[in-house]
């Protein structure tokens, strides 16, 4: 078996017709969102350092830079608007692998549509064939990937990135199977830095490493021909028992794009429920923050693991602590990116009441949360869910995603509406531009 020249082949020969339906319309989903969370990074901080970073350089080239009205090269095209998708943490994902899929391929993948001027239906193969290479891989590596310290998102989604821009290409398997070499023997990130600016840069730097793999073995770079199951290779490195039949069984007979979720709160997954829980007690019961004594906290040992900042001091500190965004909720009755700023992390009173947060780590509880509010007049307001909202057991609605996107993007409802109508029906668009030229 040689799994690399099987997912070569796969994305080499698989056509529009061959793919369902649901998973089709998935994917236009998830280029909405895409867009939507990417226009809303466009005015985040780390926007403001891709920007200084950009201007060092001489930049021009025919690849949009989304919600910033300007044009580059296609890397850094690919780099910057991967940092843009990751900068609020708002973007897609997926419940088993912890992935989220369209932020490290489709900048590579959009940035290529643009270069090859690809029609709506090129880009949505390519979108559909990216996310299903990179959710099998996923799967493929297990979660001991993850807990090793790998952010998966970088390390696997640039796999995706490959896929779908070798697909826009049109390279043939030989090349393929190079460009994935080529993007594996670059491959990193580490979960040490989340809580940075580090952490989109992951992604917008496996975004930028996967299209310069499939350009640079178009013009004849040459790479391992077993990069996935060789010696010394990705699985042999990054992985433990890796899972070679999720990555090939029924490969292109079954897509996974049908499992991917959507977030409803710009702030990483394992900390919704928590969230959740804080804002129906805020709406339901109005606590008074000053009466409160104490609050409890049960949730697996992943929340307290990935988002498990104490004492936050920047706005990607409270982002990645379960104490802060806690203490968030509950005072506001809502975490969105209107509210969760740095001036809301050094804020003196809700400093305050995220030190009367007391988490407890739980062993296989998912995304579960148990939580317990304690006022002072001996109150007590109890909230459990077993999954949040924008998840698979409660998932949201094409309505709601779409809602979603109005608001994140900030565009006029009459845009927005004519963005959303065109997304929707992406493979009748001869030109993708039908749409960049709106946003």
């Amino acid at each position: 078996m040689n799994i690399t020249k099987e997912i070569a082949v796969y994305v080499a020969e698989t056509e529009f017709a061959d793919i369902p339906q649901d998973t089709l319309r998935m994917g236009k989903l998830c280029f909405l969102d895409w867009l939507g969370v990417t226009i809303a990074g466009a005015k985040s901080d780390v926007s403001s350092v891709a920007q200084k970073y950009l201007s060092l350089f001489s930049s021009t080239g025919p690849a949009t830079l989304i919600g910033l009205n300007k044009k580059c090269h296609l890397p850094s095209a690919s780099l910057v608007n991967g940092m843009l998708t990751h900068a609020l943490d708002f973007d897609d994902y997926h419940m088993s692998t912890i992935l989220h899929t369209t932020a490290p391929s489709l900048p590579a993948i959009l940035a290529t549509a643009e270069y090859m001027k690809s029609n709506g239906k090129d880009l949505l193969t390519a979108i559909t064939l990216a996310i299903d290479i990179e959710l099998r891989l996923g799967m493929g590596v297990g979660r001991v990937h993850y807990e090793r310290g790998w952010h998966i998102t970088s390390t696997i989604g640039r796999f995706g990135a490959v896929a779908g821009v070798s697909r826009l290409l049109n390279l043939k398997p030989d090349t393929i199977v190079n460009a994935l070499g080529i993007a594996a023997t670059s491959g990193g990130g580490l979960r040490n830095v989340f809580g940075t600016m580090s952490k989109p840069f992951h992604v917008g730097k496996a975004a930028m490493d996967g299209l310069m793999a499939c350009f640079l073995a178009q013009q004849g770079l040459d790479s391992s021909k077993d990069i996935f199951d060789g010696k010394h290779g990705f699985f042999e490195l990054f992985t433990e028992n890796p899972d070679h039949n999720a990555i090939i069984k029924e490969l292109g007979g079954r897509f996974f794009l049908t499992e991917m979720c959507f977030k409803t709160y710009p702030a990483p997954l394992c900390v919704h429920s928590t969230i959740d829980l804080m804002i129906e007690i805020q709406k339901e019961c109005h606590p008074l923050i000053e009466d409160v004594k104490a609050i409890e906290i049960d949730v697996d040992n992943l929340p307290l693991d990935a988002a498990g900042i104490v004492e936050p001091k920047t706005l990607h500190g409270g982002r990645f602590s379960i104490y802060f965004l806690a203490a968030l909720a509950l005072a506001e009755g809502k975490v969105t990116t209107d509210n969760l700023t740095e001036e809301k992390v050094l804020d003196p009173g809700l400093e305050t009441l995220r030190k009367k947060v007391k988490a407890r780590g739980l062993s296989n509880v998912g995304l579960s949360a148990h939580i317990n509010v304690h006022m002072k007049d001996g109150t007590t307001y109890e909230k459990y869910t077993p999954a949040p909202k924008g998840s698979s057991e409660n998932p949201l609605s094409d309505e709601e995603l779409k809602e979603k996107f109005k608001t994140t993007s900030g565009l006029s409802p009459t845009i927005a509406e004519e963005v959303i109508e065109k997304v929707m029906r992406l493979e009748k668009l001869r030109s993708i531009n039908e749409i960049l030229s709106l946003i």
